[in-house]
């Protein structure tokens, strides 16, 4: 129990890092752990769908997702979960129209007195990053601006929303 704790902790820490390819093997081996607990819990599968998604790597996302959701069968979700399923669900979407821009502005306005900072920047980030994948880059950039104050809070996320905002300053100069 203390391995799978440990190894999840230091996994999610990485991939707020932005160093998703080192959260990677932790979280599967988290994820891996559980085989020793008395019930399945879905955040370790959570977590790595988080990653996947992070990395792009959308099949890998929506069935790791899967049995995030397969898990909650036996276990009830914590509001963070249950918001971060939520965040996948919007952000592994094939498509960013007008409802699923409402939909992202609606999870953002309500997860903000819910979540941790760090969790809430996390969402805001996976917002971004759908808008600059849609290539909606004034949306972006709004985005990005929105995360400023929280960042100076919680620097975790200081690298990978820089990398995000030169990419999104790139492709609104063109």
């Amino acid at each position: 129990m203390a391995e799978r704790v440990a190894a999840h902790n230091l996994a999610e820490y990485l991939h707020w890092n932005g160093k998703s390819s080192r959260a990677l093997s932790l979280a599967r081996r988290a994820l891996a752990l559980q085989r020793f607990l008395p019930a399945p819990v879905p955040s370790d599968a959570l977590l790595l769908a988080r990653i996947h998604a992070a990395r792009g790597e959308r099949a890998q996302a929506h069935t790791v997702l899967a049995s995030a959701r397969a898990l909650w069968q036996s276990a009830s979700p914590s509001r963070s979960e249950e918001i971060a399923m939520r965040m996948l669900d919007l952000f592994l979407s094939d498509e960013l129209g007008a409802s699923e821009l409402e939909a992202w502005n609606q999870l953002v306005a309500a997860a903000g007195a819910e979540l941790p900072g760090e969790e809430l920047l996390e969402l805001y980030y996976f917002r971004a990053c759908a808008a600059a994948s849609a290539r909606q880059w004034q949306d972006a950039a709004q985005v990005v601006t929105d995360a400023r104050t929280l960042l100076v809070e919680y620097p975790v996320w200081q690298e990978p929303f820089a990398e995000l905002a030169q990419r999104v300053q790139a492709n609104r100069a063109c």
